[in-house]
């Protein structure tokens, strides 16, 4: 129901929960274009011999959970480190607007290039046009839009507490959270939108 100091009747703010719920999607889709698009510029994929103190990798060759290196991204501080990641990749990407560049004769030009970045736009592009189905009634989708916001806030929280404790990430247990979020959005993106609504108006 509406919040304290909130004068709108409730079908106002359902009508206002499902039209921001339908631009949910493309919001984040149109969020998620633009930051790859600054984060591709910001990264330069290196080969490991070119590694050095100073430098900040924030990505691998693999996936961060098949090697023993921070999720979060890594400032290389000593030579033990370059050279345990010498051992672990044939190369990585660097963030040069949080750590040192590399020589030039160590980037590797044949980097993922601007037109498979407009093709991942273009992807994104398509979802913001998807037209979406609503499988659930508000009324029956609402609890479990709750109970999905509760488990992922739960998650976020937890994440951040392994992280402040450099203790390792429960991916894992991290997805179901982000997974019940998903779902929920996919089944009726009002009741998400609404909750979110009466969070901002509490």
């Amino acid at each position: 129901m509406p919040v304290p100091g909130d004068t709108r009747p409730l079908s106002a703010i359902q009508v206002h929960a499902s039209s921001s719920g339908k631009h949910l999607a493309q919001a984040c889709a149109g969020l998620a274009c633009d930051y790859c698009t600054q984060k591709a510029a910001s990264e330069l994929r290196t080969n490991v011999k070119g590694l050095g103190p100073g430098m900040f990798v924030c990505r691998l060759d693999r996936s961060w959970l098949e090697a023993d290196f921070p999720l979060e991204g890594l400032l290389i501080k000593t030579l033990a480190e370059v050279k345990k990641l010498q051992s672990a990749c044939a190369y990585v990407y660097l963030d040069i607007t949080r750590g040192a560049s590399p020589e030039p004769r160590y980037i590797l030009r044949d980097q993922p290039s601007l037109m498979q970045q407009a093709t991942a736009c273009e992807e994104i592009e398509a979802l913001r046009s998807t037209r979406w189905a609503i499988e659930s009634a508000f009324a029956a989708e609402l609890p479990r839009a709750e109970a999905a916001q509760a488990l992922l806030g739960q998650n976020i929280r937890e994440m951040m507490g392994d992280l402040a404790a450099k203790r390792s990430v429960d991916l894992p247990r991290l997805r179901h959270g982000v997974e019940a979020m998903v779902a929920s959005v996919a089944r009726n993106p009002s009741a998400f939108a609404w909750l979110n609504e009466m969070k901002r108006l509490g």
